[in-house]
């Protein structure tokens, strides 16, 4: 056998390191570490173009005076709605006059103003022809948290208390339907804005005909007036109807039994050739026994009537309202 000489021994060992280096070397290329991918940096997209606008601060109703605590400014982007022809400025809205209502938050319109200098048009022009003003104080000028304004239709009723018997101690008539107010002080205030009890009566101008006007003012100095609003729409149908058919006493509303009339006698009077039939209640009657029997019980006169009304002295049993007059601590002193 022959022997492997000491350099073939050599070279072959040699080989097989040279081949172990390029196997690792093969290796260590191929699994390579990924490689980290940076993300994109985020678009920033450009902020919008933004203008002030004047908004209404709290809900104004039409005919009010814009002042300084009704409107604030703010901030919206130049291409929406409420930055096309509105104002930039509050000042540019204070001491106009409104057309229309306006809702809080509602951005300010030149459209929904008056124009400058403009004011409310004389009452004269606002009564329509045939018509005449009467200023009356009614109760329920707040209806639903509405306040009555102009152009608003109401019906108004009266309500009177008394002992006559055919009041039933209170009793309550329609006197007008189908009212149009021309002018409120609640509805518009345009002077001092002065809060008021809900009980407290509102002066109100509304536009009647001649004769209904002299009816309102002798029922305001009868009983307490009371205003409802009427529905937009039954402005038409309401003209028509007829204003007192829906009378009702406090005796009807409760269910209870009408008082008995008193009882009345009729006697036959004969003077020569005259002759009279007398009517007589109870009170006569009981007044001609005691003077039979020489019982008559003193009479009760009525209070003498001043000398400018002649009238006062005849009782109607109808009970005149009081108007309250509240005074302030500073008058009283």
């Amino acid at each position: 056998m022959k022997r492997i000489s000491p350099a073939t021994v050599t070279f072959g060992v040699m080989a097989i390191v040279l081949g172990l280096v390029a196997a690792y070397i093969v290796r260590q290329s191929l699994e390579k570490p990924p490689v980290a991918v940076v993300p994109p940096p985020p678009v920033v997209e450009p902020k919008p173009d933004l203008v002030p606008v004047v908004f209404a601060s709290r809900n104004m109703s039409k005919h009010t005076r814009i002042y300084a605590g009704d409107v604030h400014v703010a901030m919206v982007p130049k291409d929406t709605k409420a930055a096309t022809g509105t104002y930039r400025a509050s000042p540019m809205a204070e001491n106009r006059i409104t057309t229309q209502s306006i809702r809080a938050g509602q951005a300010i319109r030149e459209e929904y103003l008056m124009a400058i200098g403009e004011g409310l048009p004389d009452l004269a022009e606002r009564i329509p022809t045939g018509h005449r003003a009467v200023t009356i104080e009614v109760q329920g000028a707040d209806t639903g948290g509405k306040k009555l304004e102009e152009g608003d239709h109401i019906d108004i009723a009266m309500a009177v208390e008394g002992t006559h018997p055919d009041l039933g101690e209170v009793l309550t008539r329609t006197l007008l339907r189908n009212v149009l107010v021309v002018d409120s002080a609640a509805g518009k205030p345009l002077t001092l804005r002065v809060p008021r009890p809900a009980e407290t009566p509102t002066s109100i101008t509304v536009a009647v005909a001649p004769a209904d006007a002299n009816k309102l003012i002798v029922a305001e100095r009868t009983g307490t007036l009371v205003a409802t609003l009427v529905s937009i729409q039954d402005v038409d149908a309401a003209a028509g109807a007829p204003a007192a058919d829906d009378v009702i006493t406090r005796r009807q509303l409760l269910g209870l039994k009408e008082i008995p009339q008193p009882k009345r006698f009729t006697i036959e009077k004969w003077s020569g050739s005259s002759f009279r039939v007398i009517e007589m209640n109870d009170d006569r009657i009981r007044e001609s026994r005691g003077v039979s029997t020489q019982q008559l019980e003193a009479p009760i006169h009525a209070p003498a009537a001043p000398a400018e009304n002649k009238n006062a002295a005849i009782h109607s049993g109808v009970k005149v309202p009081e108007a309250a007059v509240a005074v302030a601590a500073d008058d009283v002193r």
